[in-house]
């Protein structure tokens, strides 16, 4: 189902016969807005003014452009929880799609740019990223970097996490998360710090006694970027050994990271002797 389909199956909260403009209409101009990165109303307005003969093309526009008072009036009037679930439908039909396969789900907590004012504190949101599509499935506000970890199961509730691979960072390493993923039929791949020690620490052990061999490497090349060369090295073991490992439903593999980093010489700089 097409995105003004979507759009076009939410209700009308506005009183009937007192409306000018198609709600399917405002709802699918205002999100090609904030796509395209306005602001706020007016900015909207302005966008669709400008953009009038190309958005005539998809929706009915022969009322004009709605007013900036128009988007807030009915932005206020829908309920959010409808809109997202709408726009995440939306996200996972472009997901499924023959051409746009993906089964890794990468989930992050992000501050919003220049979202801190005097009187408001920066704004945060856990969101689910799809990297082969460049998509964002599903989000989620919290109210800070310490709330990541109640608000990561409400998330991963609204996601179809079958054949899929969750990767979480430490934030995300818990065992509740674990259980929830496995129970959804996916995957997943946690980053492991000192917030578990005892895991944290038989984990530093089983690769001390492994070592670091040809048989276990499972990735090593080298990124040349930002004015640097990195090296990175990537090490598989079986975790199935490990004390209480019983205790994170699923968990098979433990992947060590080496990243080995030195800085390119400046070519405009030219050093003589």
């Amino acid at each position: 189902m097409s995105i003004l389909e979507l759009l076009e199956s939410i209700p009308d909260p506005r009183m009937e016969g007192k409306v000018k403009h198609n709600l399917g209409s405002i709802l699918f101009v205002g999100l090609c807005g904030v796509l395209s990165g306005c602001e706020n109303w007016s900015d909207i307005e302005d966008y669709c003014e400008t953009k009038f003969e190309w958005l005539s093309r998809y929706v009915d526009l022969t009322n004009g452009v709605p007013s900036e008072w128009t988007f807030r009036r009915v932005f206020t009037l829908l309920d959010p929880a409808h809109m997202e679930q709408i726009l995440s439908d939306h996200a996972a039909s472009i997901v499924k799609s023959r051409d746009n396969t993906s089964d890794q789900i990468a989930l992050d907590g992000k501050a919003l740019r220049r979202s801190k004012r005097l009187d408001l504190k920066c704004l945060y949101s856990i969101t689910a990223w799809c990297q082969e599509n460049s998509l964002v499935l599903a989000e989620t506000q919290v109210e800070g970097k310490s709330n990541e970890i109640a608000a990561i199961p409400l998330l991963l509730e609204v996601l179809d996490l079958k054949g899929k691979t969750v990767t979480i960072d430490a934030a995300g390493c818990q065992k509740n998360i674990a259980r929830q993923i496995k129970e959804k039929k996916g995957d997943y791949v946690f980053g492991l710090k000192k917030n578990h020690p005892t895991l944290y620490e038989a984990a530093g052990d089983l690769k001390a006694r492994e070592a670091e061999h040809d048989k276990n490497r499972l990735y090593d090349a080298f990124d040349d970027g930002h004015g640097r060369s990195v090296r990175r090295r990537y090490f598989g073991y079986d975790a199935r050994t490990l004390p209480a490992i019983h205790e994170w439903q699923g968990a098979k593999s433990l992947i060590a990271v080496e990243t080995i980093s030195s800085k390119n010489p400046d070519p405009d700089k030219q050093v003589t002797s």
